[in-house]
């Protein structure tokens, strides 16, 4: 969010500066990382573990 956020920005100001506002558009993909932060693996890992736990504390609600 915060890539888009700063790339709108740009481009509403290269739009205002009279420059094209495609270049807004290239410097913004320039912005966003190549490389995730996390982990892939360990991120995975990390989800199964909170869906089994999420899974073992699910308790039905009573019929009515």
């Amino acid at each position: 969010m915060p890539y888009f956020l700063v790339a709108v920005l740009m481009w509403y100001f290269l739009l205002q500066s009279g420059v094209h506002a495609t270049l807004a558009g290239v410097l913004g993909a320039f912005t966003v990382p190549a490389r995730p932060k996390y982990d892939p693996q360990r991120f995975s890992a990390h989800v199964k573990d909170l869906m089994v736990r999420f899974d073992a504390s699910y308790r039905p609600a009573p019929a009515s």
